[in-house]
């Protein structure tokens, strides 16, 4: 079973993975596309994503500051170019200052969500500009910084799962019920700064 981030292909312009988190594709993807939910897993452990603002639409911009120790950070920008909700998006990500100004390098990075056996598996592909611009991040240390980032996703899923499985209200949980069932019936509640597109997501 895949469980930590597997590189499928890093040559040429071209980095691809594939990471599999434990819960249903539709609160990984609640996970990505809000602003309340990336900030509280976004970047590796010791960082705090402070501000991260989304407008999840095509056209629409990312940019978050990843807030280290000792005054240390690391600005960044997307702008999202395809979205198919629940499904896949695409953003095109370089570094940023704090007026969300680019810097190179860019990188192309399509996101594809699919369903295997309740949870979720993730294929990402990310296109650079030039071979150079893909050892430069890989260097960087690009690949253990992402997994360390999905690490702390996982910790936000698992305590999503523990709620569901005790029901928002502290209930609980009912084992007579599937764990996806449970899943389908409970749903993460944005903040209520928060207000992207899907930030009612769970109300429909």
């Amino acid at each position: 079973m895949l469980e930590k981030l597997q590189i499928t292909r890093a040559e040429g312009t071209e980095l691809e993975f594939q990471r599999r988190f434990e819960a249903p594709r539709e609160l990984v993807w609640a996970a990505f596309s809000d602003a309340a939910h990336l900030a509280r897993w976004w970047g590796p452990a010791g960082c705090t994503a402070d501000p991260c603002t989304v407008d999840f639409r095509p056209g629409g911009v990312w940019h978050y500051c990843l807030r280290f120790g000792e005054g240390q950070e690391a600005w960044g920008r997307a702008v999202y170019q395809e979205i198919d909700p629940i499904e896949r998006f695409v953003y095109v990500e370089t570094r940023s200052d704090s007026a969300a100004t680019a810097i190179p390098p860019r990188m192309v990075v399509e996101m594809n969500f699919s369903d295997e056996a309740g949870a979720t598996l993730l294929h990402s592909r990310g296109t650079f500009d030039t071979p150079e611009d893909l050892q430069t991040m890989l260097s960087m240390g690009v690949v253990e910084g992402t997994e360390g980032t999905f690490a702390r996703l996982d910790e936000l899923l698992e305590s999503w799962k523990v709620r569901a499985s005790n029901g928002s209200s502290g209930r609980p949980r009912r084992d007579t019920e599937a764990p996806v069932q449970r899943w389908q019936r409970w749903r993460p509640t944005p903040l209520a700064q928060s207000r992207t597109p899907f930030a009612d997501w769970g109300r429909r």
